[in-house]
């Protein structure tokens, strides 16, 4: 019984985000006046938990009535939790933040929210802002839900750029702009890719190093130790497998897709398999059975081992 609770749960809250999907502006229109994007998401499954908990407490011998709510409620927590992703209402918004003209010039300071996509002729870093300084020349501090930045850039001979990594703290200086819109019906719209895909809304394209400074870092101690591990893991490969064999086994087992053959990405695609070359469900379970097999050795009972 708890198991079909769990998976009523599950799926209720992913008909609330069909819906807010459908019904995005009507939906915005209802729950602004609640700030629900003041609150973190953990907040309303700790809200949904708690009233369910209380539901079942009270009205235990009503079962249409529990029934009731053990659907409305994740609906809801589904509708909130896409608003508050999408919410685009801030004042300090990037959305509402982007220049008119390429040749402007705005501040960003922020922080790297992914690994570096590195590609032949440039690098992408999406960057989570914090900070912005306008044609006043004064950087202020941005409030609320701001939306992610990408940051293109492509060096060229003889430019040298810091290496910046996940979770370090870079200041950048271009022209805020809006991503490219989609031309014709039915083409690619890389303006709403961004969007969905890494819910970024306004993209810096800096063509000189001193545009691009790294200003610190934003590290916890287990993104650190996470990190340094990855770094060895890539360098042992490299060192004891022969190229490009240890870039695929590097993008296999790591997601990391910079030092694989453009030839070899090609051949992926075309057989319909390239999603083992990037962070999936793959390396999601390269890690379960590796605690699996800690567990084991440890021998700590089955339902421990399940929860860990």
């Amino acid at each position: 019984m708890t198991t079909n609770k769990i998976i009523a749960f599950c799926y209720s809250f992913i008909l609330g985000t069909a819906l807010a999907i459908i019904f995005f502006s009507s939906f915005d229109v209802f729950v602004t006046p609640f700030a629900f994007s003041e609150l973190l998401l953990i907040h309303w499954i700790f809200i949904g938990v708690g009233a369910l908990s209380l539901i079942w407490i009270i009205f235990g011998k009503y079962r249409l009535l529990s029934a009731v709510m053990l659907v409305l409620i994740p609906m809801l927590l589904g509708a909130a939790n896409y608003w508050r992703f999408f919410n685009t209402k801030f004042p300090d918004h990037i959305s509402n933040q982007l220049d008119k003209q390429f040749w402007d010039k705005t501040g960003i300071r922020g922080t790297v929210i992914r690994e570096p996509d590195e590609r032949a002729d440039k690098t992408n870093l999406f960057v989570r802002p914090f900070e912005i300084r306008k044609k006043d020349g004064q950087w202020r501090k941005l409030k609320g839900r701001t939306g992610n930045i990408l940051v293109q850039v492509k060096p060229v001979v003889g430019d040298y750029y810091e290496e910046c990594e996940y979770g370090d703290v870079i200041e950048v200086e271009s022209a805020l702009m809006v991503p490219m819109e989609k031309k014709n019906p039915g083409s690619f719209d890389y303006k709403d890719y961004l969007r969905s895909m890494f819910g970024a809304y306004g993209c810096m394209y800096p063509r000189t190093p001193e545009q691009v400074k790294k200003i610190g870092e934003s590290r916890g101690w287990l993104l650190r130790f996470a990190l340094d591990l990855k770094k060895k893991m890539i360098v042992i490969t490299k060192e004891t497998m022969p190229y490009p064999q240890s870039a695929f086994l590097g993008g296999v087992t790591l997601g990391t897709r910079g030092g694989v053959p453009p030839q070899m990405k090609f051949e992926f695609q075309a057989t319909g398999v390239a999603h083992v070359l990037s962070v999936s469900g793959l390396h999601a379970g390269f890690i379960a059975l590796l605690f699996f097999t800690i567990c084991s050795i440890l021998r700590i009972p089955p339902k421990p081992r399940w929860f860990l």
